[in-house]
């Protein structure tokens, strides 16, 4: 599996993102998405941030395990995912703790990690993507999630 990452604190436009880049409202297991470059994959998409999940959040080894069971039979390839910056009080795993669990438990390989809002290093990322990079986001108002999914666009390789 390959990995792109939208990670950011709440309200920093991760789920609009991931929706404005694929087109899909919702999660799906097997959504096909054009590249730039004319070719097609099979991508898993996880629009909400595993720690935010109601009523209960899902940790590294759940979601995985979600991921893995729905897309079972597919010829899903590729998975988007938002993830919370920091742990939140429902789930003590942070963004950089679902990242070393893809790639040294579940073997996944990480193509590409956005950090939103701009209160955040990209230091701590590069371990995983040597390209990660931040789309600063205005908080007050609020920049329109077309063009934080633009800047995303534009530097992964999305149509």
């Amino acid at each position: 599996m390959k990995v792109w990452a939208i990670v950011g604190d709440a309200n920093t436009r991760k789920s609009s993102a991931i929706r404005g880049l694929t087109g899909a409202w919702n999660r799906q297991a097997d959504w096909r998405l054009a590249l730039s470059n004319n070719a097609e994959i099979r991508v898993f998409v996880e629009i909400s941030a595993p720690q935010e999940r109601r009523p209960k959040a899902l940790p590294p080894p759940d979601f995985v395990a979600m991921v893995q069971r729905e897309i079972q039979g597919a010829d899903t390839t590729h998975l988007i995912v938002a993830l919370r910056h920091d742990a939140t009080t429902t789930c003590p795993h942070d963004a950089l703790a679902y990242l070393d669990h893809f790639v040294n438990v579940a073997k996944w390989r990480i193509e590409g990690i956005c950090l939103t809002g701009n209160r955040r290093p990209v230091t701590p990322f590069i371990r995983f993507d040597p390209n990660a990079f931040t789309v600063n986001v205005d908080y007050d108002p609020y920049d329109a999630s077309n063009v934080v999914a633009r800047q995303i666009r534009s530097r992964w390789g999305y149509a």
